[in-house]
């Protein structure tokens, strides 16, 4: 099993720029790719973190910490850009983050007039057991999927605020990295939330059947005070009349590609 000396400090730093385990598990990978004497080294951890930077998520093969930091006082303008966009993305990023922590906590009113087919979905207040599986999907993501994932949901509830009266507006997205799985972001003004919860409960299997995947993500922003979020897994194959929701609901809506590679 290979091994990596860093300090406390670096490894710290690390996990505030990367914030994913994946993307951590990642760089220390990559990293094995230095020459042997540099994997024994701790310290200035920085500037390799830079020089990873500056490569997309890479190192070259049997670099030393001499030409990282050769690269890096080379390239202050192309990092300051690298960083600036990260920084972007990692904005972005911290809204899917920012759902995560509020699924630790749940309102004292949750079941608040929500009829019984509907309060099936949720776990006993006794015995909350799915929002660690809701946690574990976002928690699992790479830094800059999680933060397209966060652009895209972004872009749906900055769709919706600036629009004067009531509504209710919606989207679907994928990534390669998981085939299996389709995320739905939707936004709601003025909303009662038993409506928004039925929409939903429409909006999973219609997702599923429409994009051919067996998993689905929803989150809803409601209001900009709190979310409503679901994760389903398909149990058997798709039935027509989720076909045809699918084809309804999602058969019409733009479709755009994003790179999701580098940091």
């Amino acid at each position: 099993m290979p091994i990596t000396y860093l300090s406390v400090n670096d490894f710290l730093n690390l996990a505030i720029e990367l914030r994913t385990v994946p993307g951590i598990l990642e760089y220390l990978n990559a990293r094995r790719s230095l020459a042997p004497g540099d994997l024994r080294i701790i310290g200035d951890e920085k500037t390799l973190f830079s020089f990873y930077l500056l490569n997309s998520g890479s190192f070259p093969n049997r670099y030393t910490r001499v030409d990282a930091a050769d690269a890096v006082a080379r390239s202050h303008h192309v990092l300051a850009q690298c960083l600036a966009k990260k920084a972007e993305s990692d904005r972005f990023g911290g809204l899917l983050e920012h759902v995560a922590h509020e699924l630790a906590t749940r309102h004292q009113e949750y079941a608040s007039d929500l009829p019984s087919n509907l309060l099936h979905g949720f776990d006993d207040a006794a015995d909350r057991k799915n929002y660690i599986t809701m946690q574990e999907v976002i928690a699992g993501l790479r830094l800059r999927e999680r933060a397209e994932l966060g652009r895209a949901f972004w872009g749906v509830i900055q769709n919706l605020r600036d629009r004067p009266q009531d509504d209710f507006t919606y989207m679907a997205a994928y990534l390669d990295a998981k085939p299996d799985w389709v995320f739905v972001f939707g936004s709601a003004k003025n909303v009662k939330r038993v409506e928004v919860l039925k929409r939903a409960a429409a909006l999973i299997p219609a997702a599923m059947a429409q994009y051919e995947k067996l998993h689905c993500m929803l989150i809803i922003d409601r209001d900009g005070e709190s979310y409503e979020v679901a994760i389903t897994k398909s149990a058997s194959g798709h039935l027509d009349d989720e076909r045809a929701a699918g084809k309804e609901l999602f058969g019409r809506l733009r479709i755009a590609d994003r790179v999701c590679d580098g940091l």
